[in-house]
């Protein structure tokens, strides 16, 4: 963190604020289910900094404020800067002097604040949102500084995503979560028919699925995945997935057939087994 000083000529000299280093930490998203429904930017902030901060001061300042400010990343095209009072921009506090000052957990030697971004509707579930923690500072003359930790960029859906495992099966917190996983991203189940078991994955729609690893089956030459169960539409792995779907292993007995390899990784051509 480095602070302007104007000088007596009107010219500035930098000046670093050691005491500031790293003051904002980045330390996850996660999703909120009680009360209003949302997900929250998570912030850490070492305990006996902000103790200064808010007492005596530290670096020569003292805290009037931090919270969150996002936008949805679409709105940063351009090289737009994530600040406050950008029309493009919203923020909220967490804390603000003698107003407010949650805290959401201790870890540790930090204390971690959040804010929580409510009303979004499950389309926008799939967009990414860029969101970043920042903290307004004044020192003995009052004058005013903010300072911004890094920008983050994560879709509702990618964090629900990631507490897929978090709440237990059938709670409405679970469901919650499946509701949005549900709607942004597409299931592809791999039924083998009688070879090895392939795990199903989850694509976010729109996207293509990474073709597995082959199966197996003793006495047969794994001959490529289908869309039906009678085995008559092959499967394009690079055509965009819009919907949970089931592919099928189609399987030919060892030195008995030629079989025909499409949507391989290279030209489709036809093989003798």
């Amino acid at each position: 963190v480095w602070a302007l000083n104007e000088n007596e000529d009107g010219s500035y000299t930098p000046e670093e604020v050691e005491e500031l280093e790293n003051i904002l930490q980045y330390s996850g998203s996660s999703i909120r289910i009680t009360g209003k429904k949302g997900i929250r930017m998570i912030t850490s902030i070492e305990k006996n900094k902000k103790e200064d901060l808010t007492a005596a001061g530290l670096g020569g300042y003292k805290l009037l404020e931090y919270g969150t400010v996002l936008a949805w990343s679409s709105d940063l095209e351009g090289n737009k800067p994530l600040v406050l009072g950008q029309e493009y921009a919203k923020h909220n506090y967490a804390y603000k002097k003698r107003e407010a000052d949650p805290v959401f957990k201790y870890e540790g030697n930090l204390m971690q604040y959040t804010n929580v971004l409510v009303g979004f509707t499950l389309d926008q579930c799939k967009e990414d949102i860029s969101m970043r923690s920042y903290m307004i500072l004044e020192n003995e003359n009052g004058e005013q500084m903010t300072i911004y930790g890094g920008t983050v960029q994560r879709s509702i859906g990618y964090i629900a995503w990631q507490n897929r495992g978090a709440f237990r099966t059938g709670t409405a917190a679970y469901n919650y979560v499946w509701e949005i996983i549900r709607h942004v991203y597409a299931e592809v189940k791999f039924k083998t028919n009688g070879g090895s078991a392939v795990e199903s994955v989850f694509v976010q729609k729109g996207g293509s699925v990474e073709r597995p690893a082959a199966p197996e089956k003793e006495g047969y030459v794994f001959a490529g995945w289908y869309k039906d169960e009678a085995l008559t539409e092959s499967f394009d792995f690079t055509a965009a997935v819009e919907e949970s779907v089931t592919l099928y292993a189609k399987w030919a007995l060892e030195g008995d057939l030629s079989v025909t390899i499409t949507n391989a990784e290279y030209d489709p051509t036809t093989k003798s087994i």
